[in-house]
C-alpha cells in the first residue's frame, strides 16, 4: 500500500495537469458515440437507443482502459523510466494498473456530453429499469478492463510491440456490444469476459436481469483478475531472465 499510494499522487497529479487534453479526448469520444446513438434511435426507436447508451458508455470504459493502462507502458518506455520503477522495486505493470480510478474522468465527460446530445434528440437514457444493477454490472466491467489493461500491458513488456497494435477489444467489442443478442441466453453470454458485463448492463436498461447473470459476471471477474496477476507476475520474471526491457516506439 506504500507503493500504491505515491502511484495514485502521481496519477492524481497528471491529472490535473493534462486535464484539457482528456476533455478534448471526452468530447471527440461523445461524437463518435453520437453517431451510433443517433442511428439506433432513428432506426429502432428510444428503448433500443438507451441500450445503445449504456452500451457505447460500457464500451467507453473498455477502451481507455486498453490506453490508459496498456498505453502507459508505452509512456514509461519512451521516457526510460521502465527501469528506474524496476529498480526502486515498484512493478511497471502495477504503476500501469494503478491508473484505473482515471478511466473514471474520461468516460464520465464523454457520457455526459452524449447524454446531452440525447436530450436533444428527445429521449432520456436515465429511464432506467434497474438502475442500482447497471450501476453494479458497469462496475464489475471496470475491474474486468483493469484487468484486461494490466494483460495488455504485461503483453507490451513480453513482446515490445506497441499496445496500439496489441488491443483488439476496443474495436471488436464495440460491434459485438452494439449487436442485437437473444435476452434469453444471458446467462451465457454474461461469462464473457468484458461482453458479459456490458449485455448485463443493457438488459438493466428495459428489465431486471436474474441474479444468477451476477454470479457468471463475478466468477469471470475473479478469474481474470487472478490471471492477470499471474502473467503479470511471470512476464516480469521473464523479462528479469532476459536482461531487461525492450521496446519499440510509435511516432
Amino acid at each position: 500500500m506504500r507503493k500504491i499510494k505515491p502511484l495514485i499522487w502521481l496519477h492524481a497529479i497528471r491529472v490535473r495537469r493534462y486535464l484539457l487534453s482528456i476533455l478534448s479526448g471526452s468530447v471527440t469520444d461523445s461524437i463518435w458515440m453520437a453517431v451510433f446513438l443517433i442511428g439506433a434511435y432513428s432506426s429502432q426507436g428510444p428503448t433500443y437507443a438507451r441500450e445503445v447508451f449504456w452500451a457505447l458508455a460500457a464500451w467507453s470504459i473498455i477502451a481507455n482502459a486498453g490506453w490508459m493502462i496498456g498505453g502507459w507502458i508505452d509512456y514509461l518506455s519512451e521516457l526510460g523510466l521502465l527501469e528506474p520503477l524496476d529498480f526502486s522495486g515498484v512493478s511497471p505493470v502495477v504503476a500501469a494498473a494503478s491508473r484505473s480510478f482515471v478511466i473514471a474522468i474520461p468516460t464520465g465527460l464523454s457520457s455526459l456530453f452524449t447524454l446531452l446530445i440525447s436530450f436533444q434528440l428527445g429521449f432520456n437514457p436515465l429511464e432506467i429499469s434497474s438502475p442500482w444493477l447497471l450501476a453494479l454490472s458497469l462496475l464489475i466491467l471496470w475491474t474486468q478492463a483493469t484487468a484486461y489493461g494490466a494483460i495488455l500491458a504485461s503483453t507490451v513488456l513480453l513482446t515490445s510491440v506497441p499496445s496500439a497494435l496489441l488491443d483488439i477489444a476496443a474495436l471488436a467489442y464495440l460491434g459485438l456490444l452494439l449487436a442485437n443478442y437473444p435476452a434469453g441466453n444471458l446467462q451465457t453470454f454474461a461469462f464473457l469476459p468484458l461482453l458479459g458485463p456490458g449485455y448485463v448492463a443493457r438488459q438493466c436498461v428495459s428489465g431486471k436481469p436474474p441474479l444468477g447473470v451476477f454470479l457468471a459476471v463475478t466468477v469471470t471477474t475473479i478469474v481474470l483478475s487472478l490471471f492477470a496477476i499471474s502473467y503479470s507476475r511471470s512476464v516480469e520474471k521473464l523479462v528479469k531472465k532476459r536482461a531487461g526491457y525492450r521496446a519499440i516506439a510509435l511516432h
